[in-house]
C-alpha cells in the first residue's frame, strides 16, 4: 500500500509541477485586483488551505501511527494556494501524513522556503 501511495504522490508532483506556478507580471496584477474586489484586502496573491484525504490504514504499525489523524483514521494532507478563480494553479503540496499539523505542512513546503 505505501509503495502505491508513494508512486501516486511522485506522479502528481511531477505532472503538476509543470502546470502549477506562481503568477507573475500582469497575470499577478489581475489576480490581486480580482481578490481585492472580492474580499477588500489589498495585495492578496492567493488563498491557502489544506485538507485531509482518507487512506487505508498502512500495514506497518509505525507508518500507521505516522498517518493517523486526530479525528480518527489515517489520512494524507494536500495543501494548495488557489487563485482568484479558485483554481489549483499557484501552489500544491500532496503527501504529508495526517499526523502533521497545517503549520508544519506550510513550514516544510517550498512555498514557505521561497517566501
Amino acid at each position: 500500500m505505501a509503495l502505491v501511495v508513494r508512486e501516486v504522490i511522485c506522479v502528481v508532483n511531477k505532472v503538476f509541477k509543470k502546470m502549477i506556478s506562481w503568477p507573475i507580471g500582469e497575470q499577478m496584477q489581475n489576480v490581486m485586483a480580482s481578490l481585492k474586489a472580492w474580499c477588500g484586502l489589498p495585495n492578496v496573491q492567493g488563498a491557502i488551505d489544506g485538507c485531509h484525504f482518507k487512506i487505508a490504514k498502512p500495514t506497518s504499525t509505525f507508518v500507521a501511527d505516522y498517518f493517523y489523524h486526530k479525528t480518527g483514521g489515517c489520512s494524507m494532507i494536500a495543501q494548495a494556494v488557489v487563485d482568484n478563480r479558485k483554481q489549483f494553479n499557484i501552489h500544491l503540496v500532496v503527501g504529508m501524513p495526517g499526523s502533521v499539523n497545517d503549520a508544519k505542512v506550510l513550514w516544510k513546503s517550498t512555498l514557505y522556503a521561497n517566501a
